[in-house]
């Protein structure tokens, strides 16, 4: 406790050098509510809407229209002459109507249905691009074991993000905040700590108006070590024409004669308890002769898989959609092209699966995969930047598969659908492997208008569709769900629809072209969530009260870097958790006294802002982390500077040079908005180029010498020897 007590003084006084700036980070502070002005039930945007969501207009043209908004959903959808605008205002007092028109502007904003991001790790969001990624990779599970990998995430990630369950629950609002600002309204991702706070969560049951159960979203569904026993074992049994419970139960019983499973019961709850219980199971089986990890696969791994199966036989509750890591890796790896194929032997090849890369799968199945309706999730950046190979998309386009695109992670992915899709688009217009990619997307028309259409349904309808939640149905209006419908469609704008939308600058005649190639966090004007405003421009939510109920951004600063470089701060003392929270406290309250000044290289046209929430006083974990070190992580200013203070100098790399690697370290904290960060737009923007060379092109090139460089190949050689 001596040596605790002496680093808390070194805290207090090894900061003290840091001076404070001249310019002051604002921080809006909440009125009591009391005194916040209620808002009216029904909020009204009029601007421009896309034609595809009237029936007599021009799908790529826009419509002046107007929607209302209550009770979470699209209540009333329609157009409206410039000339009827104040009549309506005038007609409808009880509403709060906002004109989407700025100051100085010609053109109304336009209004578009909140984008949806099937794909994301929100742990680690906080972390910049990982530079040694140069597409050398064959498979997931390669760079998973590589040492360098290993230090650049989760030596960076760690010990800090275990110091306090508010310091993890810090990374996941970070990732909903890095996806908000650029227009996400549903993000998948594991998550915590978020109710009521950023954006909705695709795996939750709330976010929707819906009877379906949640979706569910594991990371992997086919391990393959686990499930070598499944191929070697079950699959000849399956192959014949056998289900996969019926195979599993006869091994079951060939091994442990005394259980009484058959293929009838082998997935109920109560066989499932028996199964479940490793101690008991390894006394009823026989001990010599046990193929390898069965009864890992028995206790562990079934049940998992038995979950599955019961959400989508469920009878009680029907189900939305599952989303799983699939064959994720290179077209030509030998073991990534039999990961569907032994999800099939799972008989996990059901409708409403929808599978993460999808990359390995060949290309031949895809008919099936569409006549299945089990969707893909596109990560191009992802998947170009690890192995230097994507998805066969124009065989995937033109056999019907549904779509929808993934920003994976921000270490080997992007922050958000937004960025993810221009990467997708310079993929599609410089087709390196000529693979007709343009004329597939256009039809053969060469109109690259329609190729920003189907991009733009991979962000919206695409994976609305895919997660089983885009159909409208009325319903009885009840207390707990007032809007009258039943089920509310995301993905689209319409009555009978989520009231989750964007509204973005006009820059182009086209709508999906001016969000798929010219929208960036600088034209996100407004973002609306279940009908009430989240984030915006500052003109926008004063013009509807929200004045003292919102914090400036950016929030970003050089200083959160060049401050934590300047010093060496020691781990705790003691691992008690009591401890660590002092820790915290002393390390947070060291920088309590610097002020940070704002970044700002994006050059917005006018201040954004966050509408605060008070999702804090839900969560005792983030409570007594305010109450220990004054930050409110509500609070995107605090968010912020918790992050960066742990992560630049309480990693692995920083602290333990025979753990970490001192030269993985963090050399700065990345920006919340990306046009404040240098380094993440030189690896986008630089990554595939329509016209000159790129960084794909020169990862292609020197493939062949990186593998051998970084000695490469071994691990998915043994995983194809184990799959043949």
């Amino acid at each position: 406790m001596k040596n605790f007590v002496a680093l808390i003084i070194l805290l207090s006084v090894g900061f003290a050098e840091a001076k404070p700036q001249t310019a002051k980070v604002k921080n809006s502070k909440r009125k009591p509510a009391q005194e916040q002005a209620v808002a009216p039930d029904t909020l009204v945007l009029i601007g421009q809407i896309a034609g595809r969501y009237f029936a007599d207009a021009d799908s790529h043209s826009y419509v002046l229209g107007y929607i209302e908004m209550k009770d979470r959903v699209i209540q009333k959808m329609a157009k409206i002459q410039e000339s009827e605008i104040e009549n309506y205002i005038q007609q409808n007092p009880s509403k709060q109507i906002l004109k989407l028109k700025r100051a100085g502007s010609v053109q109304y904003d336009v209004i578009y249905p909140g984008l949806i991001n099937l794909h994301n790790h929100t742990k680690q969001n906080n972390l910049p691009v990982w530079e040694d990624a140069q597409g050398q990779f064959a498979n997931r599970f390669e760079w998973r074991e590589w040492p360098n990998y290993k230090h650049a995430v989760s030596g960076n990630m760690n010990p800090w993000v275990t110091y306090a369950r508010a310091i993890e629950c810090a990374t996941y609002r970070w990732s909903e905040l890095s996806a908000l600002v650029l227009g996400t309204t549903y993000l998948q991702g594991p998550s915590s700590c978020v109710e009521n706070f950023g954006v909705q969560r695709v795996e939750d049951a709330s976010a929707y108006v819906s009877a379906k159960a949640a979706v569910q979203a594991p990371t992997d569904l086919v391990i393959p070590q686990d499930m070598e026993f499944v191929w070697a074992e079950l699959g000849p049994v399956i192959r014949s024409g056998k289900t996969y419970e019926y195979a599993l139960a006869e091994a079951i019983k060939k091994y442990c004669p005394t259980i009484p499973v058959t293929e009838q019961n082998i997935n109920s709850s109560e066989m499932l308890k028996t199964l479940k219980d490793q101690k008991q199971l390894a006394e009823l089986c026989v001990k010599e002769g046990l193929p390898n990890r069965f009864i890992r696969y028995v206790y562990w791994v079934h049940p998992t898989i038995a979950g599955r199966k019961n959400y989508f036989n469920s009878t009680s509750k029907k189900p939305a959609a599952l989303i799983a890591h699939l064959a994720e890796g290179r077209r030509d790896d030998e073991y990534n092209k039999k990961e569907y194929e032994i999800l099939k032997l799972l008989g996990l090849d059901l409708p409403f699966v929808n599978l993460v890369h999808g990359v390995g799968i060949p290309s031949e199945t895809y008919p099936e995969l569409a006549s299945k309706n089990i969707g893909l999730i596109w990560s191009p950046f992802s998947n170009l930047i690890l192995y230097s190979q994507t998805l066969d998309i124009a065989a995937a386009y033109k056999a019907g598969v549904n779509l929808a695109l993934g920003s994976d992670w921000v270490p080997t992915g992007t922050k958000s659908v937004l960025e993810e899709v221009k990467i997708a688009r310079n993929y599609i217009l410089k087709d390196v492997d000529k693979e007709n990619l343009v004329s597939t997307f256009t039809g053969g028309t060469g109109k690259v208008e329609k190729i920003d259409e189907e991009l733009y349904k991979m962000m919206t309808e695409n994976p609305a569709k895919m997660i089983n939640h885009y159909e409208i149905k009325t319903g009885p209006v009840t207390k707990t769900n007032p809007s009258g419908y039943a089920e509310a469609a995301v993905g689209r704008l319409a009555e009978g629809a989520m009231g989750s939308v964007i509204v973005v600058s006009h820059q182009n005649a086209n709508p999906y072209t001016n969000l798929v190639v010219h929208a960036t966090e600088k034209d996100i004007n407004l973002v609306v969530i279940d009908g009430k405003p989240s984030y915006g421009n500052r003109s926008y939510l004063d013009a509807l009260g929200y004045q003292g109920r919102y914090e400036p951004l950016p929030v970003d600063s050089a200083d959160h870097s060049t401050v934590a470089l300047k010093h060496e701060i020691a781990q705790p003392a003691e691992p008690d958790p009591e401890n660590r929270l002092q820790f915290l406290a002393a390390l947070i309250r060291s920088f309590s006294g610097t002020e940070f000044k704002p970044q700002d290289k994006c050059g917005f046209s006018e201040e954004k802002v966050l509408v605060t929430s008070n999702s804090v006083e839900a969560n005792a974990d983030m409570r007594s982390f305010r109450e220990a070190t004054g930050m409110d992580l509500d609070k995107a200013h605090d968010l912020t500077r918790v992050l960066a203070i742990n992560i630049m100098t309480q990693s692995r790399n920083k602290l333990d040079p025979k753990e970490g690697k001192p030269e993985y370290a963090l050399k700065y904290f990345p920006a919340l908005y990306s046009c404040n960060d240098s380094n993440h737009m030189r690896r986008i923007t630089n990554f595939i180029k329509l016209e000159g060379s790129d960084d794909f092109e020169a990862n292609r090139k020197y493939r062949s010498q990186v593998i051998e460089r970084d000695k490469l190949g071994r691990i998915p050689q043994q995983l194809a020897d184990k799959y043949k």
